[in-house]
C-alpha cells in the first residue's frame, strides 16, 4: 500500500517535478550545488533517524542556516573578529545563495510530497513547491532570449512586481492603457504543453487516491459525493470564465475572480462530508426528540 501511496503522490508532484527538471539543468551553474544537494537530501536523512528526531531535523537546518547568515552579516558589517575559526561559518550573502535556499525548498518540498502519508499533505507541498519554480521558468525563458541569469531573475520579477501593483490599484492589469501582464502570460514554452498535462495527470492522481488508499470505512461514501463537486468545480469554471470575459471591458475582471473563489470557498466548507455528517446526526437529533 505504502508504494501505491507514493505512486499517486508522484502523480500529485508531477507539475513541480516537471519545472523542476525544467529549470534545473539551466541553474546548475548558478546555484551552489554542494548546500543545495545537502539540504535536497534531508527528506530522506531524516526517514533514518528514530521517530522522535524526525520533526527536529527542519527545525536544526533552519537554525543553522539562520547562525551562518548572522555570523556572516556580522563579519560584512566588521562587528567579528575575522579569524580563521569564524570564517569557517561564513556564507556569501549575495543572489546565488538566495536561489540556492529557494531551489532548495522547492526540491525539498516535492520529495516530502513525494514520501507524504496523506494527499492532503502531498497537495500543500505542490504548492509550497510549484510557486518558486514557476519565476524561475521565466527567468529561464529570459536567459534563452540572450540575458545574463541574473540580469534575467531581476527583469523577471520587475515584471512580475508591476504586475501585482496593477492588480492591487487598478484591478486588472493596465495602467493609464498600458498592460503589464504576468509574465508568464507573455510567452509560449515547449513546457506548456507538458504541465498542462502534468496537470491533468496530478488531479487524476488527487482522484484516484480517494477511490484506491482512502480508508474503507468511508470510500464508498467518498466516491459517492465526488460527482457533485466535480459538477459545481466545471460548473463555477465556466460561468467565472464567462462573467470574466465581460467584466474585463470595465476592468472589474479581479473582483469577478474574487466572488468565484468565495462562491467555491463557500461551496466546499458546506458540501464537505464532515459538514453532511454533522447536519444528518443533528437532525437525527432533532427528530429523536
Amino acid at each position: 500500500m505504502n508504494i501505491t501511496k507514493y505512486i499517486l503522490n508522484t502523480m500529485v508532484l508531477l507539475p513541480s517535478i516537471v519545472l523542476l527538471f525544467y529549470v534545473l539543468p539551466e541553474l546548475v551553474h548558478v546555484i551552489y550545488v554542494v548546500p543545495f544537494a545537502v539540504i535536497t537530501a534531508l527528506p530522506v536523512i531524516k526517514r533514518f533517524l528514530p521517530q522522535k528526531h524526525q520533526e527536529d531535523v527542519y527545525l536544526l537546518t533552519i537554525l543553522v542556516i539562520a547562525i551562518l547568515v548572522v555570523v556572516s552579516l556580522l563579519l560584512e558589517l566588521g562587528l567579528l573578529p575575522d579569524t580563521s575559526f569564524v570564517r569557517l561559518f561564513r556564507i556569501p550573502l549575495d543572489t546565488q545563495t538566495f536561489i540556492t535556499l529557494f531551489l532548495s525548498i522547492s526540491s525539498v518540498s516535492v520529495i516530502e510530497g513525494i514520501l507524504a502519508k496523506n494527499v492532503n499533505r502531498a497537495v500543500s507541498a505542490l504548492f509550497v513547491s510549484i510557486l518558486p519554480l514557476l519565476d524561475q521558468v521565466f527567468t529561464v525563458f529570459l536567459v534563452t532570449q540572450g540575458l545574463s541569469y541574473f540580469s534575467a531573475l531581476s527583469e523577471a520579477y520587475s515584471y512580475q512586481f508591476i504586475s501585482i501593483l496593477a492588480l492591487i490599484f487598478t484591478g486588472s492589469t493596465n495602467i493609464d492603457g498600458v498592460k503589464f501582464p504576468p509574465p508568464l502570460s507573455t510567452f509560449q514554452s515547449p513546457l506548456n504543453s507538458f504541465v498542462l498535462v502534468a496537470m491533468i495527470v496530478a488531479i487524476i492522481g488527487f482522484i484516484l487516491y480517494f477511490i484506491i488508499v482512502v480508508d474503507q470505512k468511508h470510500r464508498a461514501e467518498t466516491v459517492s459525493l465526488m460527482s457533485a463537486p466535480i459538477f459545481m468545480g466545471a460548473l463555477i469554471g465556466v460561468v467565472t470564465f464567462a462573467a470574466i470575459v465581460i467584466l474585463e471591458s470595465v476592468n472589474l475582471q479581479l473582483f469577478g475572480g474574487a466572488v468565484a473563489v468565495m462562491a467555491t470557498l463557500i461551496y466546499m466548507s458546506r458540501s464537505s462530508p464532515d459538514r453532511r455528517r454533522k447536519r444528518q446526526k443533528k437532525k437525527a437529533t432533532v427528530i429523536s426528540k
